[in-house]
C-alpha cells in the first residue's frame, strides 16, 4: 500500500511540474510572437536561433553593399597627358600617368610630404609599386596592394626621403624613379 501511495505522489508531482513547464513555454512563445515586427522587402526577421523564420530561405533578401568609384578620369585623346600639379596646405600633388607602355613622366623629383597621383590612362589595369619586384620591399608602403583599373587613380604621400625606383607590378618592364628631397 505504501508503494502505491508513493507512486501516486510521484505521478502527481510530475504532472504539476510538467504542467508548470508547459504553461511557461506557452507564455514565452506568445511573448516572442507578439514582439515580432512585420517584415519589409529588405529585412529578414531573425529569431534567437539566428535563422530566418520562413521555410524558404531563398526568398529572404540578403543585405548588399554598394561600392561606388567616385573618381573616374576619362582620357580626352590618345596623346600623353601633361603633368598636373596642385598645391594643398603643405603638400603638393603631382600626377603620373600610367599607360600601357610607360609611366609619364618616368622620372620626377618631389619634396617630402608631397603626393603623387597615379592615373591609369591605359586600357589595361596597372599597379605602381616600389622595387624590388615582386615583393616591393624597398618602400613597402608605396604599394596599393591591388591593380588600378583603367580610368581610376591611386594617390600616395611620400614621407621618406630618397630615390625610389618603381615598376608596374603587372608589367614589370615599365619602370620609373621618384626622388624625394
Amino acid at each position: 500500500m505504501k508503494l502505491k501511495s508513493l507512486l501516486l505522489l510521484i505521478a502527481v508531482a510530475i504532472a504539476i511540474i510538467g504542467g508548470s513547464f508547459i504553461s511557461k513555454y506557452k507564455e514565452s512563445s506568445t511573448e516572442t510572437e507578439s514582439k515580432t515586427a512585420p517584415i519589409s522587402n529588405n529585412q529578414v526577421n531573425l529569431p534567437s536561433s539566428g535563422l530566418p523564420e520562413n521555410d524558404n530561405q531563398e526568398t529572404a533578401k540578403q543585405p548588399t553593399i554598394k561600392i561606388q568609384n567616385k573618381t573616374t578620369i576619362q582620357p580626352t585623346d590618345t596623346q600623353t597627358p601633361s603633368i598636373t600639379t596642385t598645391t594643398t596646405s603643405t603638400s603638393k600633388k603631382t600626377t603620373i600617368s600610367m599607360t600601357d607602355n610607360s609611366f609619364s613622366p618616368s622620372s620626377i623629383s618631389i619634396n617630402k610630404g608631397d603626393i603623387i597621383v597615379f592615373i591609369n590612362n591605359g586600357s589595361n589595369a596597372h599597379w605602381p609599386a616600389s622595387n624590388t619586384h615582386p615583393t616591393h620591399e624597398i618602400y613597402p608602403e608605396f604599394d596599393p596592394r591591388r591593380p588600378i583599373s583603367p580610368g581610376s587613380l591611386w594617390e600616395f604621400k611620400f614621407e621618406k626621403s630618397g630615390s625610389w625606383k618603381m615598376h608596374d607590378h603587372l608589367s614589370p618592364k615599365i619602370t620609373g624613379t621618384i626622388t624625394v628631397n
